[in-house]
Parts: structure tokens; C-alpha cells; sequence
């Protein structure tokens, strides 16, 4: 009798050690499984190298920022630009250090450009500059994805590799720092500000300053826009002053200035870009061919406030400063990564032009 209890005692304990090691195997295998999944994806499964329209734009992107980007802003051609190209179910990534192990797999190289690719679940479509990684970099959907021409598509590369311009220089980084504008986890928040676009004294405000911008850019004659352009200094202090009296503090008027400063100038880059496609510079293929659709885009400028409202606003306002300095001052990007706010580089031209004037009397 008491050999079958102990009998049964240790069927017991063998059934339970059996269940414990079944559990532990399951897991396993779960874990196993798991893993099996995303090595599979981007392993296994064989990531298809870029088709030759993919190849094409991006050849052509890399290619016109590197021959003619001196032209609009010195020293830009002389960085690293990280670019990920996003297609239905796949990330190519390029220009990105060894470090990286996230990148994929290596697929092939473009020009002198290795390229890396994984599987990815569908995204949203994107343009945009990133930190990935603590690196800048340019995620762009692919020209089919986006729904643009292949000439689009390159002009809006061109914008997306300025801001990782923008983002190499320290300087310029801590004084966007510095504005203490920033709130959550990531770079959304310039999406998310909540700025009052729906104040109708700032929109009036606002197409004050366009319909000057745009009429400086249009007209030769000096005594003119001087006028046009102290006046126009006047409309940017009422402007401040506006929102500090109207909202308590300068936090709206820093992102605006901040907007328009970052995206109008980068909007500025894109047109100026886009002038040299058209008139100096010869494609590599014979499928791309640039066309003046760019040039009406500075006529958006005298709606702002009005016709054109919300944050696009704020890039043709910058875009109507940067062609108004380019008049007035020529060398004003010299001091852009230095002072970086628009306003004050407006302010000190005309100090300059002011000084100069009575230098000569």
C-alpha cells in the first residue's frame, strides 16, 4: 500500500515536471516563431531590388542637388543627405551609416550609394525630413505612392534634402531650441502648434505683408520698394505686437517667424531649384523632363491671409521674404544659419541700406 502511494506521488510530480517542461516548450516555440517572422521578412523573403522609375527619380534627385545646389545655398552639396525611399511594402534606405542595423538588408547600390531594404506593413503616404535614429534624414513615398509626376516628385526631394541642410548646422538647431516653442515626443508638434489661423486681425495682417512682399518682388524700381519695404517693416512690428497684446505673450508670433523661416525658406529652395531645372540643367534621362510650373507660385504670395490661410501661409510669406532679400540684399544668406529668423535679416538689410545711403551723402 504505501509503495503505490509513493508510486503515485511520483507519477504525480512526473506529470507535473512533464506539463512544466510542455509550457516552457510551448513558449519557446512561440518565441521561436516570433522570430522566425521577422527574420522571414527581411531575410528569407527576398526584398526586390528598386525598379528602374525608382532608380530614375532618385538618381535624378541626388543628382541635381549635387550639380546645381552651390548655385542656391553654399556648403549644401557638401553634407551627407540620408534618404528613405517608401514603397508599398518595402523601405529602401540610403546614405545611412554601417551603425544602423535597421536599415535592412543590403539590396544594391545606386551611383556610389549602397542601398538597404526591408519589408514594412503599409504606411502613410510621406514627404518629410526625419530624425531616424538621431540622424536627418528624407522620407519620401515613392512618385506612384504620392500621386506626382516624376519632376514633382524630384522638386519636393529637393525641399525634403534642404531641411536636412537646415538640421546640420548647430547653430541654427539651438536657436530653434531656444524659441522653446517644442512640446511631446517628436518633431509633430510643428504640425500640431496650435497657432490662431482663424483670427481675422492676423489674417488681415498677414495679406498686408503678402500683397507688399509680392509687390516688392515685382517692381525695379528702387525709391519704390524702399518705401514699400519700411512700410512693410512697420506691418512686421504690429504683426508682434498684435498677438502679444491679443494672446497675452510671443509664443504665436515665435512659431510664425519660426515657420516661416524654416518652411518658407526651404519653400524658397524648392522654386529657385526648380528655375535652374528648367533653364541650367540637363538631365541624365531621357524620361524626365522639367517644365515651368513654379514661376504662378509667386503670385500666391499677395493672398496670404485670404485666398491662401492656415499653415501653408506661413511658407509664402517666407518665400515673399526670401525673393524680397534677394532683391535688397543679396548676401542675406550669410547670415541666415547665424540669425535665422527672417524678420531680423529684413530688419538689418534695411539698417545696411540705411547706412549706406547716408554714407553717400
Amino acid at each position: 500500500m504505501e509503495n503505490e502511494k509513493k508510486n503515485q506521488k511520483n507519477n504525480k510530480k512526473v506529470t507535473e515536471r512533464i506539463n512544466q517542461l510542455t509550457i516552457k516548450t510551448i513558449l519557446l516555440l512561440v518565441f521561436l516563431f516570433q522570430i522566425g517572422l521577422v527574420y522571414s521578412q527581411n531575410q528569407i523573403v527576398k526584398i526586390p531590388k528598386l525598379q528602374q522609375e525608382d532608380v530614375e527619380v532618385i538618381t535624378e534627385a541626388f543628382n541635381l542637388w549635387k550639380t546645381k545646389g552651390e548655385q542656391v545655398w553654399e556648403g549644401w552639396t557638401k553634407i551627407n543627405i540620408p534618404f528613405i525611399y517608401r514603397k508599398k511594402n518595402y523601405e529602401y534606405w540610403i546614405n545611412f551609416p554601417s551603425s544602423i542595423k535597421e536599415k535592412g538588408k543590403f539590396i544594391e547600390k545606386i551611383q556610389n550609394m549602397e542601398v538597404y531594404g526591408k519589408a514594412i506593413e503599409n504606411k502613410n503616404v510621406i514627404a518629410a525630413s526625419q530624425d531616424i535614429y538621431n540622424i536627418s534624414a528624407v522620407v519620401l513615398s515613392s512618385p506612384k505612392i504620392s500621386e506626382m509626376t516624376k519632376e514633382e516628385w524630384i522638386i519636393t526631394a529637393i525641399h525634403e534634402m534642404f531641411h536636412v541642410f537646415q538640421s546640420s548646422d548647430k547653430t541654427y538647431q539651438n536657436e530653434i531650441k531656444n524659441l522653446d516653442l517644442a512640446y511631446g515626443n517628436d518633431a509633430s508638434w510643428m504640425l500640431n502648434y496650435p497657432f490662431p489661423y482663424k483670427d481675422n486681425s492676423l489674417k488681415t495682417i498677414s495679406h498686408m505683408q503678402g500683397y507688399l512682399l509680392y509687390k516688392i518682388n515685382q517692381s525695379d524700381d528702387f525709391k519704390e520698394n524702399m518705401y514699400d519695404c519700411f512700410l512693410l517693416k512697420d506691418i512686421l512690428s504690429l504683426y508682434k505686437t498684435a498677438i502679444i497684446q491679443k494672446y497675452g505673450n510671443d509664443k504665436n508670433y515665435k512659431y510664425s517667424n519660426f515657420q516661416q523661416s524654416v518652411e518658407g525658406v526651404a519653400k524658397y529652395t524648392e522654386l529657385k531649384m526648380a528655375e535652374i531645372a528648367v533653364t541650367d540643367y540637363k538631365p541624365l534621362s531621357p524620361n524626365i523632363h522639367f517644365t515651368d510650373i513654379y514661376t504662378n507660385q509667386i503670385n500666391v504670395i499677395r493672398h496670404c491671409g485670404k485666398g491662401t490661410g492656415g499653415r501653408l501661409t506661413f511658407y509664402y510669406l517666407g518665400l515673399g521674404k526670401c525673393l524680397v532679400l534677394d532683391k535688397i540684399n543679396p548676401d542675406w544668406k550669410k547670415s541666415y544659419f547665424t540669425t535665422a529668423w527672417l524678420d531680423e535679416i529684413f530688419n538689418e538689410s534695411l539698417k545696411q541700406i540705411m547706412k549706406k545711403q547716408k554714407d553717400l551723402n
